[in-house]
């Protein structure tokens, strides 16, 4: 074999060799602990929810992945919404679990999940404190954008449904006022992963 044939096989091995190392290390969703936060837009609809328009939100996580792209997600949603003819904001706060799993097919990366919640959603009006509590089920869907090996950019879907028991007005149960209807959220953030 002549010294440029030498040369090209090694250059093409370590090519190949760094090509996927690389690929290792841009794992969508490495084996380990992570940590997230996203900001976006989250709807409460139907005829229970009427007049409650969209809000801002924000949720934070912490992530637990395993081996083939599943992982678990632990968080908390904060979201405030205006009602209409009402002078204070409606404030939903949740804690969630999401199970999610992500395609081995590159960046961006497609994933897939479920989401369990705890809910509540309380307001003030005229020295009257309205607080009701509830559960909420749903899918989502999103994709993964690999900047670095512990640094993705996450762009998320979420629908499901949501159920409200009856609401305490100043601590006291009203009974007859359970609601419920749907949620839909479009949100963004960054994960960041510390691999096992």
């Amino acid at each position: 074999m002549s010294h440029e044939s030498r040369s090209l096989v090694v250059a093409v091995s370590l090519l190949a060799l760094l090509s996927t190392d690389s690929s290792a290390q841009l794992s969508p969703v490495p084996e380990g602990f992570g940590m997230g936060a996203t900001v976006g837009y989250f709807t409460l609809n139907g005829s229970d929810f009427e007049g409650t328009q969209a809000g801002l939100g924000f949720e934070g996580y912490i992530r637990e992945a395993m081996s083939s792209g599943f992982h678990v997600l632990y968080g908390v949603h904060y979201s405030v919404h205006k009602v209409d003819g009402v002078r204070n904001n409606l404030s939903v706060f949740s804690l969630f679990v999401d199970p999610r799993f992500a395609f081995s097919v590159g960046s961006p990366t497609p994933f897939i999940g479920a989401r369990i919640a705890y809910v509540r959603q309380s307001i003030s009006e005229d020295g009257t404190d309205y607080s009701t509590p509830g559960f909420a089920v749903g899918g989502l869907g999103g994709l993964l954008f690999q900047l670095s090996p512990r640094v993705a950019i996450e762009a998320t879907v979420l629908f499901g449904a949501v159920s409200l028991s009856a609401t305490r007005v100043n601590g006291t149960l009203a009974p007859g006022t359970d609601t419920s209807g749907s949620t839909l959220a479009v949100q963004a953030g960054a994960v960041f992963s510390f691999p096992r």
